[in-house]
C-alpha cells in the first residue's frame, strides 16, 4: 500500500477519516486474508453507509475495492446510521447487530444482502 491510499485489494476515492479508516480495516485484512479476498470477491455488493456527516460507498464487485465519499451508482444496500455510532462499532464498544437492534443503525435497502455481508463486516469492524 502507499500512502495515496491505493493497494492491490482496495483503492479509496476520497481522503475523509471515515473512509480512510474503512480502507485501511478491508486492506489490512485483504491482505493477510485469502480467504477473506475470496469472500469478498463473491460478495457483489455496493453497500452505502448513510452517516450522518456524508454518505460513504463501498464498492465490493471487484477487487481492488473502491471506497469513497458520496456515490453516483446505485447502491444494492442502504444502511444508515450516525457517525458516532460507526465509531462505536469499529472501536468495539458496539456491534452492528446491537446498533441494528436499538435502533441506530437502519435499513433503508436490502435487508437480506445485508445478512450475506455481515459476515464480511464482521471480520473488517
Amino acid at each position: 500500500m502507499d500512502v495515496f491510499g491505493v493497494s492491490k485489494y482496495a483503492r479509496l476515492g476520497s481522503f475523509d477519516f471515515v473512509g480512510l479508516a474503512l480502507y485501511h480495516m478491508f486492506n489490512s485484512n485483504m491482505e493477510v486474508s485469502q480467504k477473506f479476498r475470496d469472500r469478498v470477491k463473491k460478495t457483489k455488493e455496493k453497500i452505502v453507509l448513510d452517516l450522518d456527516m456524508y454518505p460513504i460507498m463501498i464498492n465490493l464487485t471487484e477487487v481492488p475495492i473502491e471506497i469513497t465519499r458520496y456515490f453516483t451508482e446505485e447502491p444494492t444496500i442502504i444502511v444508515k446510521m450516525p457517525t458516532q455510532d460507526l465509531l462505536h462499532i469499529v472501536e468495539g464498544k458496539s456491534s452492528m447487530i446491537r446498533s441494528f437492534l436499538t435502533g441506530k443503525m437502519k435499513l433503508k435497502r436490502g435487508i437480506t444482502k445485508l445478512m450475506k455481508v455481515y459476515n464480511l463486516f464482521s471480520k473488517v469492524l
